[in-house]
């Protein structure tokens, strides 16, 4: 009788041996670099301060606007393969007291590959995944000679875009709020065109989204001016975007 209880009193303590050092070597599966610079939950929300400087009639009517700008994630969805995709809904308003009125329903896919923004049926990949810097990638999934009405002007908003990695880990105080772990990536850095140029920058921080972006879209017929682009530009738009608040 006492050997087997001793045996028993083994059998035990090795189980629990077993599981002990089994429980040691279970790692949680690595966050790859950049995947968390996008938060996907429900009910996250960014609200933003949109300014932007339109060119028409040549640039001879230039018009400076500030508008708001705010996305929720209302919806989340997963499918038989168990992708995951997430319902975005866009709304917006002229003033800051005014009421935020819904004007569009995006969708963004994210995997641990990649994150693809559609907003108006035009695919984004907005981002690879892991952040590796001056990695470049095609972003635009569609083609890029598309036009945009721009102040009534047609504009090929998308010509010569580029997404890369510029840099990761930068520190900067946007709107009063310090974010200290922000990774650049740019869209579009056609800078030596003479008759057109497209910079476009995008600037998030860990655990909180999008900061920031700077959009310069601009299309000029002259290619004798040494002007700055402010003072050549015919038609196109510069758009700066800053978060003001968000639930992050």
């Amino acid at each position: 009788m006492k050997n087997q209880l001793f045996l028993f009193s083994c059998f035990i303590v090795g189980s629990i041996l077993i599981i002990s050092g089994c429980a040691k070597t279970v790692e949680e599966p690595a966050v790859l670099e950049g995947y968390n610079h996008y938060p996907t939950n429900l009910g996250d929300f960014w609200e933003y301060q949109m300014d932007s400087t339109t060119y028409d009639n040549l640039g001879f009517d230039i018009k400076k606007t500030t508008s708001f700008y705010r996305e929720s994630i209302v919806e989340v969805n997963i499918s038989e393969n168990n992708d995951t995709s997430y319902v975005v809904e866009a709304s917006r308003k002229k003033n800051f007291s005014d009421d935020w009125e819904t004007t569009d329903i995006y969708s963004i896919e994210k995997s641990t590959e990649s994150l693809i923004k559609i907003e108006e049926n035009l695919h984004f990949k907005k981002m690879i995944f892991p952040f590796v810097e001056n990695v470049a990638w095609e972003g635009n999934l569609f083609d890029e000679q598309i036009a945009e009405t721009i102040e009534g002007e047609e504009v090929q908003v998308y010509l010569n875009w580029e997404y890369k990695v510029l840099s990761l880990g930068n520190q900067e105080e946007i709107n009063g709020r310090l974010f200290t772990n922000i990774a650049i990536i740019q869209q579009a850095n056609d800078v030596d065109n003479l008759i057109l140029k497209r910079t476009s920058i995008e600037k998030y921080e860990e655990g909180v989204g999008l900061v920031h972006r700077n959009m310069c879209i601009l299309d000029s017929q002259d290619t004798e001016s040494t002007d700055p682009w402010v003072d050549k530009a015919h038609k196109g738009f510069i758009l700066d975007q800053t978060l003001i608040n968000t639930n992050r």
